[in-house]
């Protein structure tokens, strides 16, 4: 099955207010006002560590504007496209927490680190082939993974009611995962639904394939206590990529994939945009 538009979108920010695009936030990145300094993050990932962070959006509008100076133009401009005020605010603030995060181990300022997007628009940083990196946020958490010379890809998904829940996992997922969420309890359901989804796009994000990969190509666990795993690949069994549970938060589900031998997670507490640059 060709995979089609994923249906994440389907269920977000419904509540959030319309707004106008934004002329006036890429007008402010004209306007430099002090940057905040770097971030005390300790040791960088270790070469055999994925370093995994976690950080709640939802800051201040005065911490949201300073943040936008260290964006890009195009960043600029796609955050000036959205539609509704929530979801420009936590993309800059994703966006700009993402280059606080990677400017010490590239060791340059955030404001001077420069992407490069590969065919299925997956960034890479600009002068570092090793340093491999990887965001997702759902409402208003973020997760990031960093690690070295490896390709790898996060998701994370809050938990939460889908009406239409098994339809998309008959059309989503192959049949065998089909068929293990179904045999659950109804309770049961909406959480092995969301250990299923991100665990797969976990896997197409580390491709950076976007929607060339069809989620029902492969097979991953999703039955409750079962460890976070692939099953097979296509038609051959998943050697070469490991595959990890994460509980980012309270409510949310996520997972890690990545490409070769066997790493060390590392996770950090979880924090805020509001405490890492608010206080």
């Amino acid at each position: 099955m060709t995979r089609a538009e994923p249906p994440r979108l389907w269920f977000r920010w419904k509540s959030d207010r319309l707004v106008r695009p934004s002329v006036r936030l890429v007008a402010q990145s004209r306007v430099m006002r002090k940057p905040f300094p770097p971030l005390d993050l300790g040791t960088a990932p270790a070469s055999d560590e994925v370093e995994v962070s976690t950080v709640r959006l939802g800051a201040s509008e005065t911490v949201i504007e300073r943040l936008s100076d260290v964006l890009a133009s195009d960043e600029l401009e796609r955050a000036a496209r959205f539609r509704f005020l929530r979801l420009r605010e936590r993309y800059i603030q994703a966006r700009a927490t993402l280059r606080y995060l990677l400017a010490p181990l590239v060791g340059c300022s955030p404001k001077e680190l420069f992407f490069s997007y590969g065919a299925g628009g997956k960034p890479s940083v600009q002068g570092d082939a090793s340093l491999r990196f990887n965001v997702s946020h759902s409402f208003d958490v973020a997760v990031y993974a960093v690690g070295w010379g490896c390709e790898l890809g996060v998701d994370v998904e809050q938990i939460r009611p889908l009406k239409d829940l098994d339809a998309l996992a008959a059309h989503y997922f192959c049949p065998e995962e089909h068929g293990d969420l179904t045999r659950l309890a109804p309770d049961e359901r909406v959480p092995a639904f969301f250990r299923c989804w991100t665990r797969k796009e976990a896997y197409v994000k580390a491709l950076g394939d976007g929607l060339g990969i069809a989620l029902d190509s492969f097979r991953v666990t999703l039955l409750p206590g079962a460890p976070a795993a692939f099953v097979h690949i296509g038609q051959v069994t998943a050697h070469d990529w490991r595959l990890h549970d994460l509980a980012p938060v309270p409510g949310y589900a996520g997972a890690l994939a990545y490409r070769g031998a066997l790493r060390r997670l590392v996770m950090r507490p979880p924090t805020t945009v509001e405490a890492l640059f608010g206080g």
